[in-house]
């Protein structure tokens, strides 16, 4: 008689692969990626900040700058991961609303990477990608394990280092001065002047302006203005129809950065245009203003004011 054999009857081997979570191999490589990303978009809109001055910075874009850094260190640290996993999604997904409303507006920048200029369609469909890899690799959450000291490590070397250059940034372009003496005195950072205190002293920005010293001899009226500021455009345009054809010969437009093209009818033939630069961010509290200037002296300032002007 066959007795009925007590062994149990094994599994035929699997010839395929082991079964994985869904987006756990692009876990690290996501996060990682995602966090360089913050890390460069912060460094350089901060690095754009500092140069501008940071007297000028709203408090919204240092927030931003400082968020996106913070975030940037903690996707890199892997520590976390679901935390950081709704805070990234949660960003990019706001990133791809922000750069939508860019583009749509017709802006020619996305002004997320500071003086980068990246057209918001690029941003916008960088952003939706991040988003989609974010959510293919959400199923890894579950089964992560523990991050390795590497990144930990990473990310404390990369805390040391920005916190070092941001230091060290800060201090060298903090923000000048301009005296009515004409010396600057402060940081290499946007230099402040402010023209009411000239007059009776000579003009203290010659030396930045580009053939400034034309106005060491004459008399001339200078309208300093931006060019995206349309007051300044009415004013220009106000300023030029009350002079005369001879008095056109002795006025100068100064413009401050950002610069930018002004409409061809407020530049005819006489009117010098001038920018005030040479490797420097100014800032004047206050445009369009005019300055009356005789043989390098300044006369008198004053705000545009619409209606009857005396010109010179």
């Amino acid at each position: 008689m066959n007795r009925p054999s007590s062994r149990q009857p094994t599994a035929a081997p699997s010839n395929g692969p082991p079964a994985t979570t869904p987006g756990k191999s692009g876990l690290v490589p996501v996060t990682l990626l995602v966090g360089v990303l913050l890390l460069t978009a912060g460094a350089l809109s901060g690095y754009a900040l500092i140069v501008s001055g940071l007297a000028v910075a709203s408090f919204v874009e240092l927030l931003r700058v400082i968020a996106e850094l913070i975030l940037g260190l903690w996707l890199i640290s892997g520590f976390e991961h679901r935390t950081t996993w709704w805070l990234a999604t949660l960003t990019f997904l706001a990133f791809s609303g922000y750069s939508a409303l860019r583009f749509f507006a017709g802006k020619a920048t996305c002004g997320c990477f500071g003086l980068v200029h990246v057209p918001p369609l690029y941003t916008l469909v960088m952003d939706l990608v991040i988003v989609a890899g974010l959510v293919y690799v959400k199923p890894a959450l579950n089964s992560a394990t523990k991050a390795s000291r590497a990144r930990p490590i990473l990310a404390t070397l990369l805390t040391v280092a920005l916190t070092s250059l941001g230091g060290w940034a800060i201090y060298y372009f903090r923000p000048a001065t301009l005296h009515s003496s004409g010396k600057i005195t402060g940081g290499h950072g946007v230099v402040h002047f402010e023209p009411a205190a000239w007059a009776g002293k000579s003009l203290p920005i010659t030396p930045w302006l580009h053939a400034g010293k034309l106005l060491n001899h004459g008399h001339w009226l200078l309208v300093f203005y931006h060019h995206n500021c349309q007051v300044c455009i009415h004013a220009i345009a106000g300023v030029e129809k009350r002079l005369s054809p001879q008095q056109l010969r002795h006025l100068v437009l100064i413009e401050l950065a950002p610069f930018g093209p002004l409409p061809v009818h407020l530049l005819p033939k006489p009117v010098r245009h001038l920018r005030l630069g040479q490797n420097r961010m100014w800032h004047c509290a206050i445009t369009p203003l005019l300055v009356d200037v005789h043989d390098g002296v300044v006369q008198q300032t004053r705000l545009y004011a619409p209606g009857p002007w005396s010109g010179f």
